[in-house]
């Protein structure tokens, strides 16, 4: 996670106070983390392009020239990691009116997400801000706050709306940080079906207006990795039984779906873009995983590894005849059977013709 509260260009925006505002943003990182900061984290996390080693090894030299208390936070260890101890003065940077105004959006975009009980934390967050300033600065930022706040607004977007009850997540997160196993009555979504499960939870993902857990299935028919939605959580119980974390990455795990569905192992994709569609294609980031290749003759060539296939399918419709699907064959066939099944949809709509069944829709 990036330490940086924002991005410094590595040249050009700031003049030649470029390198004094990065510095200052990396030192006051050094005072905000106990556990320290690592060349690694000013090579990557302070600039849009990352640093040269050498560069970094420059800017860390400079905070220890300046800020003589500075420490190595994990003596003997490597990487090596820097951190300030203690209150420095001059090293409490000022709060902006940009600043203020993103945290109110934050909470927008959660609020909208079903997410209150998130967004009334961004907001007692901005208002614990704005309380440490002092008069003459709060004066100074309110018009321009106000302005940016109601310049700022969301688009409308056709997601579900499934507010996440705080109790549950407070209970989970809980569960999580004392690596407890958990009981609850589980709904699936697909079924409605309820069973009575036991699971050691790892963390949270969120998107599409949805929300889940994911936590490790101790069901011996399972014994793997499984998302749980959120709202299908009833009767939580945290058991006395603790259990050891296995190595697990939730942006990894997260990354192996288009999408949040989850629908056998991830398949190499290939996707084909005309050579109109090719150019807002290329804005697109439609997987962690992708790579990107234009072709003589205009087209585009996307390629990303995933499960999810419905959801691709789902995806490409949005494409029109845009978008060819090269690989694998197995989503070619989804896509065609998805696409039958909407057009005998709307041939029942005008004709009365009965629904099809699973046999009529085979490709």
């Amino acid at each position: 996670m990036s330490l940086a509260k924002g991005k410094t260009p590595r040249r050009g925006q700031y003049g030649r106070y470029g390198h004094a505002e990065l510095l200052q943003r990396i030192a006051t990182a050094m005072q905000a983390s106990a556990a320290g900061v690592s060349l690694e984290d000013i090579r990557r996390d302070f600039t849009v392009e990352p640093l040269s080693r050498s560069t970094a090894e420059r800017l860390r030299n400079a905070a220890e020239r300046l800020y003589p208390t500075i420490e190595q936070a994990n003596p003997g260890d490597r990487p090596k990691r820097w951190r300030i101890p203690g209150r420095h003065r001059g090293l409490t940077p000022s709060t902006s009116a940009d600043e203020l105004a993103d945290l109110a959006l934050a909470a927008q975009i959660l609020r909208r997400d079903g997410r209150s009980l998130e967004a009334a934390r961004i907001e007692q967050l901005a208002l614990k801000t704005r309380a440490q300033l002092d008069k003459r600065a709060q004066v100074r930022l309110e018009p321009d706050l106000e302005a940016l706040v109601d310049a700022e607004g969301l688009i409308p977007r056709a997601a579900p709306q499934v507010p996440v009850d705080g109790a549950t997540m407070g209970t989970l997160r809980r569960a999580i940080l004392a690596n407890r196993e958990v009981h609850m009555l589980y709904r699936a979504r697909g079924t409605g079906e309820k069973s009575q499960t036991t699971l050691c939870p790892y963390g949270f993902l969120h998107g599409n207006g949805r929300h889940y857990l994911v936590a490790f299935s101790l069901n011996p028919e399972v014994l793997d990795f499984r998302l749980f939605a959120l709202d299908g959580i009833e009767d939580l119980e945290v058991l006395d039984t603790s259990f050891k974390r296995q190595p697990f990455n939730l942006a990894a795990f997260a990354s192996e779906s288009f999408g949040v569905f989850r629908d056998g192992e991830p398949m190499d994709v290939q996707w084909q873009f005309s050579a109109d569609a090719a150019s807002d294609a290329v804005k697109f980031r439609f997987h962690p995983s992708q790579t990107m290749e234009r072709l003589g003759d205009g087209t585009l060539i996307v390629r990303f590894r995933a499960t999810g296939m419905r959801e691709m399918c789902w995806h490409a419709f949005t494409w029109g005849s845009a978008l060819k699907i090269l690989s694998p064959p197995v989503l070619r066939e989804t896509y065609a059977t998805l696409l039958a099944e909407a057009s005998w949809t709307l041939r029942s709509y005008l004709s009365s013709q009965p629904h099809p069944s699973a046999n009529d829709l085979a490709v």
